[in-house]
């Protein structure tokens, strides 16, 4: 799949980026997009709603389709949280906990009417039997975009 990369958000696709990638898909021989989302579920969040709250465990990851999302963090659950970042479609979110099972580093809010969609461990292990290689291309973009945030992170402290 090759998940492209936003530069101005460069963790994040945008939404030429969704229309590269379907390209990709068909051009690979694989199943497009629009099969990976048929394993999620989707969700619609009216402003102000919370979909991923720090410090909680899960192991969902999550497709933003439409809308805008803030991500805010805390440094302990009773401390008040500090907005980092808004995120826009086309955005993968919540992949760090997906792989690892720990707790979500940030709470993500709705500031916008959005659209998500959300990818449980169980329905990725269905995708992940049944398509592989999508499952595996996933992987590796994921693994990509943590790779991106953790230099950008050490970059900044030096």
């Amino acid at each position: 799949m090759d998940f492209p990369h936003n530069p101005e958000y460069p963790y994040y696709l945008t939404e030429a980026d969704l229309i590269e990638l379907s390209e990709k898909c068909t051009k690979q021989d694989v199943p497009d997009w629009e099969l990976f989302l048929s394993y999620a579920e989707r969700s619609d969040l009216e402003p102000g709603e919370v979909l991923i709250e720090q410090f909680n465990v899960d192991r969902s990851i999550f497709v933003l389709m439409e809308g805008a999302l803030e991500v805010s963090v805390a440094a302990d659950p009773d401390s008040p949280r500090d907005v980092v970042a808004v995120v826009e479609p086309i955005a993968i979110i919540g992949e760090q906990s997906f792989l690892d099972g720990g707790a979500r580093t940030a709470t993500i809010t709705a500031t916008t009417a959005a659209t998500v969609y959300c990818l449980t461990r169980p329905a990725f292990d269905y995708l992940r039997r049944e398509h592989s290689d999508i499952a595996c291309a996933f992987l590796f973009d994921i693994a990509r975009a943590l790779s991106t945030r953790t230099r950008a992170a050490v970059t900044r402290r030096f």
